[in-house]
């Protein structure tokens, strides 16, 4: 996993055991900018590992015909638009972590990950970074950067 992540470029990444999970030392280290590079590695490139990442609830039958519901753990996933994708997560080493991938209407998705929060708040925070990014990309500030490197870029 290590390899992987080296080749990703996910230079601030590390894994000390095969699951990533905490057992007397932390499963795994990352940084927040390495985890939404990974998200969006995933989503330009398996994004079928993200199916079903953006349904509260999917049904599902087993070969032997037995039905399993499957809930999901993102308790926000109604609240967020255009959500693609995401993946929860919480030892009480790391604490509350988050991570969501959704399509703001930019023709590109934005991946937003909040690390080391609590069970609860991890969703708040994602939430509030949500909401803070549509009310940038729909302000004048928006247009005004869009603009300014628009320019510059066609001057250079």
């Amino acid at each position: 996993m290590n390899f992987r992540a080296d080749e990703l470029g996910l230079d601030k990444t590390r894994f000390t055991n095969p699951t990533g999970l905490d057992d007397f030392s932390p499963g795994g280290l990352g940084t927040a900018e390495d985890t939404a590079k990974l998200l969006t590695y995933i989503w330009e490139n398996e994004p079928d590992a993200l199916l079903y990442t953006n349904m509260e609830k999917m049904t599902f039958t087993s070969l032997d015909d037995f039905t399993h519901v499957a809930e999901n753990t993102n308790i926000t996933v109604h609240k967020i638009p255009g959500l693609l994708g995401g993946k929860t997560g919480y030892t009480d080493k790391a604490g509350g972590n988050l991570a969501v991938i959704y399509d703001a209407g930019l023709d590109h998705p934005i991946a937003i990950v909040v690390l080391g929060s609590t069970l609860e708040g991890r969703f708040n925070d994602v939430e509030t970074l949500v909401d803070a990014t549509y009310s940038y990309l729909s302000s004048d500030w928006f247009e005004y950067e869009t603009q300014i490197s628009g320019s510059t870029a066609s001057a250079s």
